[in-house]
């Protein structure tokens, strides 16, 4: 048989891609990553296509060994934990996007579409549809899938294609880090934290992940049309029989209190659980206890935690005390408008400007003084601090971030020295904390092995990575504490630096054709206004970690956001895709994790790409 997963690469659709070819299925693997993280894309068999869920139309022209397929499993679906979960119009978009990939299934002529929804449907409709109740924003989630369900049904049935529906219960196992109920336990009991629960009164149920895979593949095969079946474990229970079951097994050092936490959700019946439909129709029976499964997550867990703690999102982030701030680059893109951040955040703001020559009216008004100081020669400055003032010293200054600069590697290594240099004179006159701006191209040294050719502008992604590297050692060994925020890519109005949206936006305001290469890489791009933001969080709150990704947190394939911006200026056929050579440096998805800065300096993103490119072309055509 052969099969299509869309969200291939997740968590539960991996299981389900290693579940059908161990059971001699081709497949199809579909998601959006240029190459995969869990998949082994060379295993007989699987084909692996990297592909938005929007353009799924596009899957029988890029993938041909799709044709023929006897069933599509539909797993992608953006938000299916954190803050996104929330996001109702991310939600709805999933729903349409669920309808879309079953009408695409149905014009390639596959007969079969199962689906993944959740047991949060039954959960959803109780709480909405009660009379007084007050359901939290999660149940928007939860809304999303019930929306996907309604209208894909209708649609089925008049494209003559069988709809299989999958309730899944809770989902756990190897693989998967996200901070769920389960996961979050299994952590606190790693780290010997309190464990706090509800009353726990409230009905559950959990299924490992490789039973929640073969429990897919039967329904592909044996699933009944028109149906929904829970994917369960069989025995639902009461919430806080699960828990108990977890402490006896791992005997935590810290006892646990049941009721300390409200809950606030509705009581899901135990008939709801019921797992009768699939083990009556498919013959599904789970493989791995609950005790079996929570031994296996929990050294998995306990082993990724060693590497990499986990971070819950603070909601309260921690003042630093700050109160005085030395900007070098002050009068930059991104240094002006920290300079006025900072300004209103009520902050002394000292500006560093390499020459007289420079223009400082952007800044003046924001500034309690203007230091002109060439920074090659930082540690001769007679400059010092008045006062008691607890000073940060934020080095954002950098020759050659865009521009021929950025390949002559002269000035890269002039630019390591002088970050140096800068740290060692904030020491000397009393700074207490050193923030420096780093750059997410860093991370395309991991790329640099592979490659056979590299342009000149790779002295500067390697300055950067190097100079991190030297800021360290050098902070350490005087004792100033220090913070190394790592930018992805910036943009909004006032930016004229020439890097990737000011020379689109360029470009096609002069009609003329913006030329890339092929653009199918993981990217980010974050409005200068909430880049800011995060920055001056990162120099007022205390920091639990010495580096920091400073992205939107939606990263995506770079491609789609080019595509958007000529599709709104009405211009999409001068975003000329494929038109330069591949680079063939790799990003991947979480080297853009915004999660750990988050935790510390609370949400700092209130800008979309979609507005922030309105907000930017406004800008342009006033100029």
């Amino acid at each position: 048989m052969k099969a299509i997963v869309t969200g291939a690469d997740g968590f539960v659709g991996s299981y389900v891609v290693k579940e059908l070819l161990d059971h001699g299925y081709q497949v199809v693997a579909v998601d959006l990553g240029p190459t995969p993280r869990r998949l082994d894309a060379s295993q007989k068999n699987l084909h692996y296509v990297s592909l938005s869920i929007d353009k799924i139309a596009e899957l029988k022209t890029l993938a041909p060994e799709a044709a023929g397929a006897d069933v599509l499993f539909h797993y992608a679906w953006r938000g299916s934990a954190g803050p996104e979960r929330c996001d109702e119009a991310i939600q709805l978009n999933n729903a349409l996007m669920t309808a879309k990939c079953l009408r695409e299934a149905a014009a390639m002529g596959i007969k079969r579409f199962v689906c993944a929804g959740t047991i949060m449907e039954f959960e959803t409709n109780q709480a909405i549809y009660e009379q007084g109740s007050k359901p939290g924003m999660p149940y928007i989630y939860g809304a999303g899938k019930t929306i996907a369900h309604e209208i894909c049904k209708p649609i089925a049935n008049d494209l003559h294609i069988d709809l299989v529906w999958a309730y899944i219960t809770n989902t756990y196992g190897v693989g998967e880090s996200s901070p769920r109920f389960l996961n979050s336990t299994l952590r606190k009991i790693i780290h010997g934290e309190p464990l706090e629960f509800t009353s726990g009164t409230q009905n559950y149920d959990f299924i490992y992940v490789t039973d929640v895979a073969k429990a897919f593949r039967l329904l592909g095969e044996k699933g009944k049309p028109n149906k929904g079946y829970i994917i369960g474990s069989g025995a639902a229970k009461p919430l806080r029989q699960f828990v108990e079951e977890i402490l006896g097994e791992l005997k935590p050092t810290s006892p646990a209190k049941f009721g300390d936490v409200p809950y606030t959700g509705v009581m899901t019946p135990l008939e709801t659980f019921s797992a009768k439909e699939i083990v009556t129709d498919c013959g599904f029976k789970p493989s791995v206890s609950f005790k079996e499964g929570v031994r296996l997550t929990y050294r998995y867990l306990k082993d990724l935690e060693a590497k990499a703690p986990f971070r819950i999102p603070s909601s309260s982030p921690i003042s630093d005390g700050i109160q005085q701030a030395i900007v070098t680059g002050a009068n930059g893109f991104i240094g002006s408008h920290l300079v006025k951040k900072l300004f209103e955040k009520k902050i002394d703001v000292i500006a560093f400007v390499q020459s007289k020559d420079m223009d400082v009216s952007a800044i003046a008004p924001y500034c309690s003084k203007i230091v002109y100081q060439d920074l090659s020669r930082i540690q001769e400055s007679n400059f010092h601090l008045n006062g008691e003032k607890r000073t940060a010293f934020i080095n954002l200054a950098w020759r050659g971030v865009n521009g021929p600069d950025k390949g002559v590697y002269a000035y890269q290594l002039d630019n390591i020295r002088m970050l140096c240099d800068a740290a060692g004179f904030a020491k000397q006159i009393g700074c207490v904390k050193f923030v420096a701006a780093g750059t997410i191209a860093e991370r395309a040294k991991e790329s640099l092995p592979d490659l056979e050719k590299t342009t000149n502008g790779f002295f500067y992604n390697i300055a950067k990575d190097s100079g991190h590297d030297f800021l360290q050692v050098l902070c350490k060994s005087i004792g100033l504490p220090f913070v190394w925020a790592q930018f992805t890519n910036s943009y909004g109005p006032g930016n004229r630096t020439g890097n990737l949206i000011s020379y689109t936006l360029g470009q096609l305001e002069k009609n003329e054709t913006a030329s890339f290469g092929p653009a199918d890489q993981p990217y980010d791009f974050i409005y200068i206004d909430d880049l800011i933001e995060a920055l001056a969080r990162i120099v007022l709150f205390k920091n639990t970690v010495s580096a920091y990704c400073v992205s939107s947190g939606s990263s995506k394939i770079l491609k789609d956001y080019l595509s958007y911006v000529g599709k709104v200026l009405g211009k999409e056929q001068l975003i000329g895709i494929g038109l330069r050579p591949s680079d063939h440096i790799t990003y991947k998805f979480e080297m853009f994790d915004n999660s750990v800065l988050i935790h510390d300096v609370g949400p700092y993103v209130s800008t979309s790409f979609e507005d922030g490119i309105a907000k930017t072309i406004e800008w342009e055509e006033k100029q």
